[in-house]
């Protein structure tokens, strides 16, 4: 595997982590405001 691979795979990685990250934090907030 060559090195732009490997930054191409670090970038997919990096965005999916970030994109189930936010999901994760407006579900996080909603669940906030149902309780109350």
């Amino acid at each position: 595997m060559n090195e732009v691979e490997l930054a191409l795979r670090q970038l997919v990685y990096d965005h999916i982590t970030m994109t189930i990250g936010a999901e994760c934090e407006k579900e996080a907030i909603r669940g906030d405001a149902r309780e109350v």
